[in-house]
């Protein structure tokens, strides 16, 4: 298996992939903390590094029919949210193009601390 190149978030606090690490956003590119996922918490965040996207999919939420795709981490391949590719009702097509990070798939890491 090839290895795989990951980007590096040179700020001291990152949200990270709580499975191996692998940095994925900053608490800067969070557009909400207000959002649900199937296992709790999620972040509405506007950019996301070091992910695959899955196939997209229609799905029903909470707030309507949406087209999302799974985002995955490119290290181990841990499901860590979606991403928002179509909404159906216009009040929420903010979310298009944005992602949801599910809390208890990422953690809040600072790497400066880590021996």
């Amino acid at each position: 298996m090839p290895r795989v190149l990951t980007r590096f978030i040179e700020e001291p606090q990152v949200f990270a992939c709580a499975n191996c690490k692998t940095h994925l956003s900053t608490e800067g590119n969070i557009e909400s903390k207000d959002f649900t996922t199937q296992n709790g918490r999620g972040f509405l965040i506007n950019k996301l590094i070091n992910v695959t996207n899955g196939p997209s999919a229609d799905r029903s939420l909470r707030t309507g029919m949406h087209v999302c795709q799974d985002v995955y981490c490119v290290t181990c391949d841990t499901n860590v949210g979606w991403k928002y590719i179509k909404a159906f009702n216009q009040t929420e097509r903010y979310k298009v193009g944005n992602f949801v990070l599910d809390a208890v798939k990422v953690i809040n890491y600072h790497w400066e601390s880590v021996d």
